[in-house]
This record gives C-alpha cells, sequence and structure tokens, in this order.
C-alpha cells in the first residue's frame, strides 16, 4: 500500500514539473556544443524536417526563434544550419562566446535573412574583432560589448536600412561606427564606457528620429553637447558619470521632449539642476 502511495506521487509530481516548465513557455535542450532555446508560443514552423538534422543525429526544435551560444568556444552545428532554418532566426546572441568570431573568419557563418536582433561581446575581457555583419542583411537592434569592426563590417553596417537600436559599450572605434550609421533613422543611441569623439552628434544626419540617447561613464565634456539643441524629439538622455557642467545646462533645458534626464556623477550644480527643473517641468530628473 505505501509503495502504491509513493507510484502515485510520483506522477503527480512529474504532471506538476512538465506544467511549470510548459507554462513558461520555454523549452530547453542542450549539447555539448551549444544551448538552443525553443519558445513554444512564436508559431514558427520549418518547412522541411531535414533542415533540423545536424551530422551528431541531433534534431533542433521546429519553432526555435533564437540562439543563444554564450559561454560556448567552439560549435560546428551553426556551419550545418539549412537555409530553411536561418530564415526563421529572429536573434542571435554571441556575447562571450568565440563561435562567431572563429567561423565569421573562414565563412562559415550562414545567413540569416530575418533575423533583427544580434549581440557580440567580449570573451574573457578581450576585444572581439568583427570583420563581417552582412550575415544578418535585415538586422534592427545591435549590441556590441569590447569591439571592433573592421573595414569591411563597417561598410555591411551602412547598408543596413533596417536598423534603428544601436547599444555600443567598451567598443574601440566609435567615430568610424558612427560615420557608417550617419544616414540611419535611429531611435535609440547608447555610447557606454566608450572615447566618444567630439563632433559625435554632428555624425548622425537624423536628428528628429534620436529619442534615447545614452552615454554612461564615457569621455562625454560639454564640448560634446554644443548640438544637442537639435535633438527636439529627444525623451530621455543618462549623462551619468561624465564631465558635463552647468554650461550644458542652457543646451539641455532646449530638448522640449525630455521626459527623463539622469545627471548622477555629473559636475552640474544644484543651481543648474534648479533652472532644469524649471526649464523641463514634464521631465523626471535623476541626480
Amino acid at each position: 500500500m505505501l509503495f502504491k502511495h509513493w507510484f502515485w506521487f510520483a506522477i503527480l509530481a512529474s504532471i506538476l514539473v512538465l506544467a511549470m516548465f510548459a507554462g513558461r513557455g520555454i523549452l530547453q535542450q542542450r549539447s555539448s556544443d551549444v544551448a538552443y532555446q525553443a519558445l513554444s508560443d512564436c508559431g514558427v514552423e520549418v518547412k522541411d524536417p531535414e533542415d533540423c538534422q545536424m551530422s551528431n543525429g541531433m534534431s533542433i526544435p521546429h519553432n526555435l526563434r533564437g540562439l543563444d551560444f554564450k559561454g560556448v568556444d567552439s560549435c560546428k552545428v551553426l556551419a550545418e544550419l539549412r537555409p530553411g532554418f536561418c530564415g526563421e532566426i529572429g536573434w542571435l546572441s554571441f556575447y562571450r562566446s568565440g563561435v562567431y568570431s572563429r567561423l565569421s573568419r573562414n565563412s562559415a557563418i550562414p545567413t540569416f535573412p530575418r533575423c533583427e536582433f544580434l549581440w557580440v561581446g567580449e570573451i574573457n575581457g578581450e576585444v572581439v574583432q568583427i570583420p563581417r555583419l552582412d550575415f544578418v542583411p535585415t538586422l534592427r537592434e545591435l549590441r556590441l560589448v569590447t569591439c571592433e569592426l573592421e573595414q569591411s563590417a563597417l561598410a555591411d553596417l551602412e547598408g543596413m536600412e533596417l536598423l534603428y537600436y544601436v547599444s555600443l559599450h567598451g567598443v574601440q572605434n566609435v567615430g568610424e561606427i558612427l560615420n557608417s550609421l550617419g544616414t540611419k533613422e535611429l531611435i535609440s543611441l547608447a555610447l557606454l564606457e566608450c572615447e566618444v569623439p567630439v563632433d559625435f552628434l554632428a555624425r548622425i544626419d537624423d536628428a528628429d528620429s534620436l529619442e534615447f540617447l545614452d552615454v554612461r561613464f564615457s569621455s562625454i565634456s560639454d564640448a560634446h553637447l554644443e548640438l544637442l539643441g537639435k535633438y527636439k524629439h529627444l525623451k530621455r538622455l543618462n549623462l551619468t558619470g561624465t564631465d558635463v557642467t552647468d554650461a550644458s545646462v542652457k543646451l539641455i533645458s532646449e530638448c522640449d521632449s525630455m521626459q527623463m534626464l539622469i545627471l548622477s556623477g555629473t559636475g552640474i550644480s544644484q543651481s543648474g539642476l534648479e533652472v532644469l527643473s524649471k526649464e523641463l517641468p514634464e521631465s523626471k530628473i535623476l541626480f
């Protein structure tokens, strides 16, 4: 009798565990090479079953929308993906992974025609060289951490007409990247812990589209903000940890659409804050 009770208890526990994972909508399948995340509610289906078959016999879930290679240094599976499968991938992350650098050098990385989000980042604190970005032609969001774009990648970036969100964290050649982004209708731009050219605002042609600017802990001073007044639609500005002083208060106050202003660790005084509070009454100011 006791064994019978334990048997039904084990069955019930198994059902609860499965229900928990199903409720989250996420099932994970892992191999020694890469972690796959299958989003069960994404509605993606690969037409040809062979598109999901790898040489090691493992199958990738048909409804997969993204690939995260974080912490992975070697992977053959990316080079084996068939076009029918790659066409459904919406996001790629190579943060702290050696997969991208290794495959992009030998042209083994396939094209992802519907990929809208790409994240490439540092490997053990070292700068990641990015030789190409042509494998994500419809990219909308780009996040780079401790990277440097080579000339071919800069050319690829210039041709990405759909790009609207760019985040550069500790990236080396910011000036060249901004030149490639000059004609884009960017909505959000983040330059975190970067050496930023004094004329960086002049390199962004479309001032009407930019709504979010984050330059935390970058080499931003009053000289960098001389053209800030032309960004009439700027809604959020983060100047945390920069050398901006009261000399920029007037320029900042000309951004009539400002909703949030973050000034922690800047040289703006109490009197400067009072001026900003008066000139931007609808803006939330954090200091």
